[in-house]
């Protein structure tokens, strides 16, 4: 396979974890408002949507805690890392992010900012990786 199909390949695989996640937020989003059975979002779909929140927040987590060498997350690790806050005020956000996502009650809305920066984080690096690959 050469490598622009490589890179295309693994671009596709980020780009449907991405809309996974951010459809997973949209769901999410709407119980916290109290808008999801008005929205046609049933309860099933909701519980679908924690665990695929909260299964990327602990991998997520396990990376920055453990430097695991799991490539899709790697970037995203690398990118929290250099942020403005402490590796440690991470891991504990994450791991009350988790402890949340986990509950059958609806995510606080104050919850929610957390998961929206890092989907802005990953909708960043996949531009980016595409305008790389594509400006060729």
């Amino acid at each position: 396979m050469s490598l622009l199909g490589f890179m295309s390949v693994k671009l596709d695989r980020q780009q449907t974890l991405l809309e996974g996640l951010n459809e997973a937020l949209l769901i999410i989003q709407s119980e916290s408002l109290g808008r999801a059975a008005e929205l046609g979002f049933t309860p099933e779909q909701i519980a679908a949507a924690k665990e695929t929140l909260r299964d990327f927040v602990s991998r997520l987590r396990e990376k920055l805690g453990s430097n695991q060498n799991d490539e899709e997350l790697s970037a995203l690790a690398a990118r929290i890392r250099e942020s403005q806050y402490e590796l440690n005020e991470w891991l504990e956000e994450l791991a009350k992010l988790e402890t949340l996502l986990a509950q059958k009650t609806p995510l606080p809305s104050t919850a929610i900012p957390m998961l929206e920066g890092v989907l802005a984080i990953l909708d960043e690096q996949l531009t980016a990786a595409f305008n790389r690959l594509y400006s060729r």
